[in-house]
């Protein structure tokens, strides 16, 4: 009976690993990186100036599938200064990620490690988002990584009320993030 319930649930997991390995599109974010989502994504590029003089240049890609939410964020940080090609800028940009979702998601930052692609090192944070009118209580995955002056952020929300935390989608997600150089 033992045997039975280990076949069933090996042949359940082969069936939902074969279905979002082969369901899901390559999507290049930009020359230098790309990144598989369950659909090809919607696209906004956000150039702005702010009164001050500081200059922001955005591309946010968002796509959805029956799991939940996947964000890709691009920031160009050529037009600043140099100091993110150094490794304390480094870690002031990679510093600034939980301090932005605390304020804007009012998120608690649970988890953070590191992680490496191509000798270059990068940061997974894990959020608790609050309740609200919208949104049960859900954990929020982040990967951030700078390229030289170019900041991504990758983002996995699972759906509301799900009793699973998406671990194989989440990992695909940010397992298929490749950087070509």
């Amino acid at each position: 009976m033992k045997n039975v319930f280990l076949c069933l649930g090996l042949l359940i997991t082969l069936l939902i690993t074969a279905f979002i390995s082969d369901s899901w599109v390559e999507f290049a974010v930009d020359n230098s990186l790309s990144v598989n989502l369950p659909a090809l994504p919607k696209t906004i590029v956000r150039d702005t100036v702010e009164p001050d003089g500081f200059a922001a240049h955005l591309r946010l890609s968002v796509t959805y599938d029956m799991f939940g939410r996947y964000d890709v964020t691009r920031d160009d940080l050529n037009h600043e200064s140099d100091d993110y090609l150094t490794s304390k800028g480094r870690k002031e940009w990679y510093s600034n990620g939980p301090i932005v979702e605390e304020a804007v998601n009012k998120a608690a930052l649970l988890k953070k490690s590191s992680f490496n692609i191509n000798k270059i090192d990068g940061m997974d944070y894990v959020y608790d988002l609050p309740e609200s009118e919208s949104n049960q209580h859900t954990i929020k995955y982040m990967r951030h990584l700078l390229v030289g002056k170019v900041g991504y952020v990758f983002s996995f929300t699972p759906k509301d009320g799900l009793n699973t935390p998406c671990e194989e989608q989440k990992k695909h997600f940010f397992n298929s993030i490749r950087l070509k150089r």
